[in-house]
Parts: structure tokens; C-alpha cells; sequence
């Protein structure tokens, strides 16, 4: 009798608990693609301001805030695809889980290079006036962001020379959870992982310290010109506050074996909060804080359709 009524109880309770989890995973798959909406909303708004806007397009600060977004959005679009992936225990080939890893791993160190290379941008501009349009021409545009785009990428591809050599090709064609730990074979690939992370947010936060403090500097002997300095260091410090908030994201590894058990929605908060927050500040910094594009954003959004007006006496 006993066994007779456990069994319908559990079964019972099995499907309640299926039912819970799949409204959570809706919930938040629904959060998700509506904040991705909105970010991608702010997203095509600046880029239609920078294409349509001619002198947008002959500062150098613009291209590489473009780049910036379009870097930006593919970061977000991958890490949101992966957390949802995660969260659903969705198995994929590992072939198609290395490519989009590599893809968000890439991205996310070019937004720290990139946050060096504008703060960079700004302290010739403030320091430098007199050279900055020689120094930072939209001609040679295409430097930094090469620089940055090697930067991030060859961690990536030396994984994969290492996985590459270091696995059977029967690996690649396996179904897993997609996560970054499982496509570490090796304790070399571990290595380079803290050794990459470990000397890009160095090398950014003294990048951006040292820029800071120059602007300073130059703001103290120069008075005549304060608001644009007081401008370029308000910049240069939500700069710092990004790579403050992405300094989180590094220790991804370890919040998340920690919260293993908790539940989903703290899981979902951490995500939210530490990983894709600073990547929204982004255009949140320029898109009104930055008078061109604020402009161009309160005209889309006051754009509404105009009533036909009717011609003839009033009654």
C-alpha cells in the first residue's frame, strides 16, 4: 500500500517540478530577448545617426565607438545565446559550441582593449590638441581597431591550435552543454586563460589610470577650455567603471560552480548584473551623454504620425 501511493505522489511531484522549471526558463528567456531588443533598438539608432550624420564620419572617436557597437552587440548576442543554451541543458556539436565560445571570448577582450584604446583617444585630444587630427585621423582609423581585433582573437586561436593537437577529431562531433570549461583539454589552455586575463585588465587599467590622471593634470593647467576636459575625465571614469563592473565576468568560473545550487533567478541576476550590464553601458554613455547622437534619438523618438487636418468652417 505504501509503494502503491508514493509512486502517483512522485510522478505528481516530478511534473510540478518540470512545469516550474520551464516557466523559468520562459521568464527568462522572454528577459533576455527583450533587454537584447532594446540594446539592439539603441544600436541601429547610433549607427543610423553615424551613417546619416556627415561629420559624425571624420572623427575618429565615432568610427571606433562603431566598432565599438557592432563588437559590443556580438558579444551580447553570443552570451546571451549561451546562457540560455546552458540554462535549457541544450546539447550542441562541439564543432558549432567552440565557434560561437571563440566568438564571445573574442569579443569580450576587444570591449577592454576598446575601452583603452577611447580613453587613449580622448587623452590626445585634451593633451594634444594641436596634433589629434594628424594623430587620431579617421584614415588611420584602422590601426587601433586592428590592433584590438588581434588582441582578442589570438588567445582564441592559439586554443584552437592547441585543441586542435591536442584532441581526436571524434571530439569535435560530439553533443555537449556548451560551456567554455569543457573546451579546455589541456592545463596549458587554463594557463593562458588566467595569463590573458590577468594581463588585459593590467594593461587596460593602467591605461586608463594613466589618461586620467593626465587629463587631470591638464585640466589644472589649462582654464580656459575646462569644460571639455571636465567632458573627456568624466568619460575616461565611466571607462574605469566598465572595466570595474567586466572585472567580474573573470571570475565567472568560480561564481558559477558556487551557485550551482542556487536558484535560477540568482544565477540569471549574476549574468544580468556582472556580464551584460557593462556591456550596455556602452551606448548608454554616448548615446546621451554625447549631444549628436542624444539629438538624433529624441527626434526618432518624437517622430509621430500627424493627424490629417480637415479644411472647412468651424461649426
Amino acid at each position: 500500500m505504501e509503494a502503491s501511493t508514493l509512486v502517483p505522489y512522485n510522478t505528481t511531484e516530478s511534473k510540478s517540478t518540470v512545469s516550474r522549471d520551464i516557466r523559468i526558463w520562459i521568464t527568462l528567456t522572454v528577459t533576455l530577448i527583450l533587454f537584447w531588443g532594446i540594446f539592439l533598438f539603441f544600436i541601429v539608432l547610433m549607427l543610423h545617426a553615424f551613417f546619416t550624420t556627415a561629420h559624425l564620419r571624420t572623427q575618429m572617436r565615432y568610427v571606433l565607438f562603431m566598432y565599438t557597437l557592432v563588437n559590443d552587440t556580438l558579444n551580447l548576442t553570443t552570451c546571451v545565446l549561451l546562457f540560455l543554451l546552458t540554462f535549457a541543458l541544450y546539447q550542441i556539436p562541439v564543432r558549432g559550441c567552440h565557434f560561437v565560445v571563440t566568438i564571445a571570448a573574442s569579443t569580450f577582450l576587444n570591449s577592454r582593449t576598446g575601452l583603452a584604446v577611447m580613453a587613449l583617444e580622448r587623452y590626445a585630444a585634451i593633451c594634444f590638441p594641436l596634433r589629434h587630427s594628424v594623430i587620431c585621423s579617421v584614415e588611420r582609423s584602422w590601426v587601433p581597431i586592428t590592433v584590438s581585433s588581434v588582441i582578442g582573437f589570438m588567445p582564441s586561436f592559439i586554443d584552437i591550435i592547441i585543441l586542435s593537437t591536442s584532441v581526436p577529431e571524434e571530439f569535435f562531433f560530439e553533443r555537449v552543454i556548451c560551456r567554455r570549461e569543457y573546451l579546455i583539454v589541456t592545463p596549458y589552455q587554463a594557463t593562458r586563460m588566467i595569463v590573458t586575463d590577468a594581463t588585459t585588465f593590467t594593461m587596460v587599467a593602467l591605461i586608463i589610470l594613466y589618461t586620467y590622471i593626465k587629463i587631470m593634470m591638464e585640466a589644472k593647467k589649462v582654464n580656459g577650455d575646462s569644460a571639455s576636459t571636465g567632458k573627456a575625465n568624466k568619460t575616461v571614469v565611466i571607462h574605469a567603471a566598465q572595466l570595474s563592473l567586466s572585472l567580474t565576468s573573470f571570475t565567472s568560473p568560480i561564481s558559477e560552480y558556487l551557485m550551482r545550487q542556487q536558484v535560477a533567478f540568482v544565477r540569471f541576476f549574476y549574468f544580468f548584473l556582472f556580464m551584460l550590464f557593462p556591456i550596455f553601458l556602452s551606448p548608454l554613455i554616448y548615446g546621451f551623454r554625447d549631444e549628436n547622437f542624444r539629438n538624433h534619438i529624441k527626434k526618432f523618438l518624437a517622430c509621430r504620425p500627424h493627424k490629417t487636418k480637415r479644411v472647412g468652417h468651424t461649426p
